[in-house]
Formats: C-alpha cells, sequence, structure tokens
C-alpha cells in the first residue's frame, strides 16, 4: 500500500512538473494520455481555448469491439491510430499528427517504465528505427527525465541489429540447453527451452 502511494505521489509530482512546461495551442495542440488499471484514453488539447479537440480510448464504441483480446502495446497503438486518424479529419496538418502520434509513442513508453518497473533506471539503453529519430528520443527524455538516454551504438551493437542479435542469443540459449522465455511475459506455464537443433 505504501509503495503504490509513493508511486502514485511521484507520479503527480511528475506530471505538474512536465505540463508547466508543456502547453497546447491552435497550432502545437498538447496529447494527453492516461492509462487506468484496464482502458487507455488519449485526448488532443488546445489549452488556449481549454478544449479537447479530439479523443480517443479502449472504450469507445468504435474500438471496444476491436480491442478485446489485444495486448496493451496492440490496443495503445488502435488508440494512437484513431487518435490520429481523427485528428486528420479535424483539418489538424499532417506535421502535428505526426508530432502528437510520436509524443503518444514517448508517453505510452514512458507509462509503462512507471507501471512495471520498481524504480526508474539511471540509463534507458535504445534500440531500433525509433532510436535515430532525434525528436522521440528528446520527448522520452522529457518523460523520464531522471534517465540517461543512449543506445545500444553505445555498447558496440548496431541498433538496427536488435532482432537479429535478439535471435542470436535466444539461439544460443538454445544450443546451450538454457531456458530461454520468460513465463511472466509470455503466459507459459513454466521456463522451457524454445526452438529445435535441426541436423543439415
Amino acid at each position: 500500500m505504501a509503495k503504490n502511494k509513493s508511486r502514485s505521489i511521484a507520479r503527480i509530482r511528475r506530471h505538474r512538473r512536465v505540463r508547466k512546461h508543456v502547453s497546447g495551442t491552435p497550432e502545437r495542440p498538447r496529447l494527453n494520455v492516461f492509462r487506468s488499471l484496464n482502458e487507455m484514453y488519449a485526448q488532443v488539447i488546445d489549452d488556449v481555448a481549454g478544449r479537447t479537440l479530439v479523443s480517443a480510448s479502449t472504450v469507445d464504441g468504435e474500438l471496444r469491439s476491436e480491442v478485446g483480446g489485444l495486448t496493451k502495446t496492440e490496443q495503445a497503438k488502435m488508440v494512437g491510430l484513431k487518435v490520429a486518424e481523427r485528428a486528420k479529419e479535424k483539418g489538424i496538418a499532417d506535421t502535428d499528427i505526426v508530432a502528437t502520434v510520436t509524443a503518444f509513442t514517448a508517453k505510452s513508453i514512458a507509462r509503462a517504465y512507471h507501471e512495471f518497473l520498481p524504480v526508474i533506471p539511471d540509463e534507458v539503453i535504445l534500440c531500433g528505427g525509433g532510436s535515430r529519430n532525434n525528436t522521440l528520443v528528446e520527448m522520452l527524455q522529457r518523460e523520464l527525465p531522471d534517465a540517461k538516454m543512449r543506445s545500444t551504438d553505445d555498447f558496440g551493437i548496431n541498433v538496427d541489429a536488435k532482432e537479429a542479435v535478439s535471435f542470436a542469443i535466444l539461439a544460443w540459449a538454445t544450443i546451450k540447453g538454457l531456458s530461454n522465455n520468460v513465463p511472466g511475459v509470455t503466459g507459459a506455464d513454466r521456463p522451457v527451452i524454445m526452438g529445435k537443433i535441426i541436423p543439415a
């Protein structure tokens, strides 16, 4: 209980700190993302006029039937696409839509850190194409101000080699006879050795 309370206090303080520096305008509206235990909500807000321009959530009639059975990551993607689609229908410029979706991505990553990690790490090591998106990295840094942003390039592993390296690690574990699944993530009953060795 005490741990949850301290997390809640930290979230409120972080929110207030970020809001001091972020304000939506008609030209560049602000994206607000909120996730409860079961649902996700996204709003594009013009703080100057004090109104929500568009919104989308997993409780929307359009999305409700589509998100059932999906992972939280997949649900977040659908909400992001829907809020971008509605923003375009409202006449919000493509550049603003891209900025909004990029901000949504950064907020979703940061939200997952706060929800699933016991503490925020001192360093965040990025990989994949997104790590080359300077705007996304800057937004993520604002969401996680106490963490230093680095990339796998800093450790001699090309950021574009994420999948190749990941599969190489899985293959190495299979050859060594080591379990290479994470039951808490995949829902498996027990640790197992994934993959098969097929002689040529």
